[in-house]
């Protein structure tokens, strides 16, 4: 398996692609040396195969991975980081991590959980979207807003630990989460956008005191 990989700074660089996915743990470098000997801090991450193949030979190659882990140092996750690497399980992530970007863990299975670090600050859009098998999700405090489409369509997402800091549910951030009966809005929160739990007919919110809702704008689809 070899990384391809961009120089950010004199010490740094980011992973941008994967050469010959291989199958089982896909164990990301901490650092990376260049051909002349010098050495990269990798502080970006992102895992996309790097050939010419067609995209259901790109997507088998990817769903061969069941493991990855991200070594200390990493800041970033970046866009489409995992996006269908379609049986990954588990991803250990380091207690560096501040950013997990859009599409990142899209269309993983996620079935033995994550763990989000307590320096984590920002999710993307889509950025855990149909994690099929994601049963639990705690956001760590510093992260203000829960982006669209971030848990659309976890189907087995059955608990959702918000933090004191949370400010902001865009829309359809936990839409089709049909496992999800209760959650708890913390009286953070001032916005919670049109569709941000559609089709969540049987949830139950508790909502904070002085934050007026319609039920059915949160329920239902924009275009209604």
């Amino acid at each position: 398996m070899e990384f391809k990989y961009t120089i950010l700074t004199e010490k740094t660089c980011a992973i941008t692609n994967v050469r010959g996915l291989e199958p089982g743990i896909m164990k990301i470098p901490a650092t990376i040396i260049d051909v002349v000997g010098n050495n990269y801090r990798v502080v970006s991450v992102c895992c996309e195969p790097e050939y010419g193949g067609s995209y259901e030979e790109t997507t088998e190659d990817k769903s061969e991975i069941r493991k990855v882990i991200i070594p200390e140092g990493v800041k970033e996750i970046a866009d489409n980081a995992f996006f269908r690497y379609l049986r990954l399980n588990t991803a250990i992530l380091p207690s560096t991590l501040e950013r997990i970007g859009e599409w990142a863990f899209c269309d993983c299975w996620l079935k033995r959980g994550i763990t989000l670090p307590d320096k984590l600050k920002e999710l993307g859009d889509c950025a855990f979207e149909h994690c099929r098998e994601l049963k639990e999700i705690v956001i760590p405090e510093g992260v203000t807003t829960i982006p669209y489409r971030a848990f659309h369509r976890c189907g087995k997402l059955q608990k959702v630990v918000l933090p004191s800091t949370l400010t902001t549910i865009k829309s359809y951030a936990f839409a089709e989460c049909d496992s999800l009966l209760e959650l708890e809005i913390p009286e953070s929160v001032k916005t919670i956008e049109q569709a941000a739990f559609c089709g969540d007919f049987n949830i139950k919110l508790q909502l904070p005191s002085e934050l007026e809702v319609n039920m059915d704008k949160l329920l239902y689809p924009e275009w209604l």
